[in-house]
C-alpha cells in the first residue's frame, strides 16, 4: 500500500487550498507559506498551466524564515519544485517572483505592495501564525502583492 502523504504529493495541485496537506509539507501554518499558496493560485489560475511539468517558477526573496517560507507555498500551489530545477530561488531584498507557462512563454510576475512584509509581521503577533494564515490567504490580493501578466510567444 503506498503511503498516503506520497499518494496526496502526487495529486494535482488543487486551486483551492488543502491546508491540513500543507501543513503536513510545510511544518506548519503561517502568513508567508500562505502568500505563497495564494500567488500560486493566482498564477496557476491565469496562465491556466499544467501543475509539476507546466510552469518555471524564479523567486527572489531573502532565504531565511519566515520570508523564504513563501517558497514552499509557492511549491506546493504549482507543483513546481527544486529537484526538477523548475523552481529556482535567489537571495534579495525584496519578493519579486515570476511565473512562467513552459509551452507558451506568457509569464505572471508578482511585486509585494509597500508594507505587506510589516504588515503580515503584525498579523503574527497580534493573531498568532495560523489564523494570520488564513487572514493573508483571504485578504484582497492588491492589499498584498501586484500581478502583471507578460506575454509569451505568438502560438499563430
Amino acid at each position: 500500500m503506498t503511503n498516503p502523504m506520497m499518494q496526496s504529493l502526487y495529486k494535482k495541485p488543487a486551486l483551492e487550498p488543502d491546508w491540513e496537506e500543507a501543513r503536513r509539507f510545510h511544518g506548519h501554518l503561517g502568513p508567508w507559506l500562505a502568500l505563497g499558496m495564494k500567488i500560486g493560485q493566482e498564477a496557476m489560475t491565469v496562465l491556466s498551466a499544467r501543475p509539476h511539468f507546466g510552469t518555471r517558477v524564479h523567486v527572489r526573496c531573502r532565504l531565511a524564515p519566515p520570508v523564504s517560507c513563501l517558497v514552499d507555498g509557492l511549491q506546493w500551489m504549482t507543483g513546481a519544485t527544486y529537484g526538477k530545477r523548475n523552481l529556482i530561488a535567489e537571495e534579495a531584498e525584496t519578493v519579486h517572483i515570476r511565473v512562467e507557462h513552459v509551452e507558451t512563454g506568457t509569464a505572471v510576475v508578482f511585486r509585494l505592495v509597500p508594507g505587506a512584509p510589516e504588515a503580515m509581521g503584525r498579523w503574527m503577533g497580534e493573531i498568532g501564525d495560523e489564523p494570520a494564515s488564513y487572514h493573508v490567504f483571504d485578504r484582497p490580493a492588491d492589499e498584498l502583492y501586484t500581478t502583471e501578466v507578460v506575454p509569451g510567444r505568438s502560438t499563430e
